[in-house]
């Protein structure tokens, strides 16, 4: 199959890429690897992908920390927003599918949990809200242009390179400082998906056993607070517990993790562990045991 994946150079999308050119037949288009591959920009979208003709487009190019969106709102909706639109545009142009990679942060605060592909989205963060308006163009096209689609949301994505997230930062912190810091009171719970288990969903996709015009948690299926997270860094390394706090910031949301059922009605099975998640990041700086 020929894919074509925004975004390649990013922390999910570098694995995704280079996981998918083991069996396919597959180009990237990220700002990072040439000037010219830039999504808010139609016409080097649309000539990129009339070039290439790909059978299947998965969008991963974004914005994606919540941080830079709430101090720059309008980066976030352009390059997440106009970004994805440019992209569903030119893949109807040229006859391919797409799998829109949005985010579980478009959930934001839920009464019940885990959270479900259909609950009403209740983004916290601006971040979150241009990927909810990038999620309803999708919608849009499906239902109304004729464009084969689908949309997948993931949360807090361990995979080497990325550094940046809590595990990341709370593994940096444990072992360069000595202790970890949390914002809040560390009750904030997170789905911390390993990026196999990610790499497992895409490839259910691909293989065209996940039906489309439809949205799918790809996710771990569990949550870990703030504060077991840190904990459990401790344990892992071997220091002494030391945990600080400090005020919750803008956009940030409490307890939050996903079912996963409809993906595993699919053929999905989450696999990774916490602990795998964190030895990524312990690796990446260094740690090894």
């Amino acid at each position: 199959m020929r894919i074509l994946v925004t975004g390649h150079k990013g922390f999910v999308g570098k694995s995704v890429f280079e996981h998918l050119a083991k069996r396919h037949e597959v180009s990237g288009f990220d700002l990072k690897a040439h000037p010219t591959m830039d999504i808010t920009d139609f016409d080097a979208v649309r000539m990129y992908m009339e070039t290439y003709r790909p059978s299947l487009v998965l969008h991963l190019a974004a914005q994606a920390f919540i941080p830079v969106g709430e101090k720059d709102p309008k980066l976030d909706c352009t390059i997440n927003v106009l970004g994805t639109l440019n992209v569903l545009l030119a893949a109807r142009e040229v006859g391919a599918k797409v799998v829109y990679h949005s985010s579980g942060a478009v959930y934001g605060n839920q009464p019940v949990i885990p959270v479900g592909e259909d609950v009403e989205m209740n983004p916290q963060s601006f971040y979150g809200t241009s990927k909810a308006a990038a999620e309803s163009y999708v919608r849009h096209f499906w239902k109304h242009r004729g464009l084969t689609a689908l949309i997948t949301r993931f949360s807090s994505v361990s995979c080497p390179g990325r550094l940046e997230g809590p595990v990341y930062f709370f593994c940096r912190d444990a072992l360069q400082k000595g202790y970890v810091t949390l914002t809040g009171d560390g009750s904030q719970s997170r789905d911390i998906t390993h990026i196999d288990d990610v790499l497992q969903g895409i490839d259910l996709i691909v293989a065209g056993n996940v039906p489309w015009k439809n949205v799918y948690n790809i996710a771990s299926g569990k949550g870990t607070t703030m504060l077991e997270l840190a904990k459990r860094i401790f344990e892992l390394i071997g220091k002494k517990e030391d945990i600080r706090f400090s005020p919750a910031r803008p956009g940030d949301i409490g307890p939050n993790w996903y079912d996963v059922s409809r993906m595993r009605a699919c053929g999905y099975e989450p696999k990774g562990t916490l602990d795998d998640c964190i030895r990524i990041s312990l690796k990446d700086l260094g740690w090894e045991r």
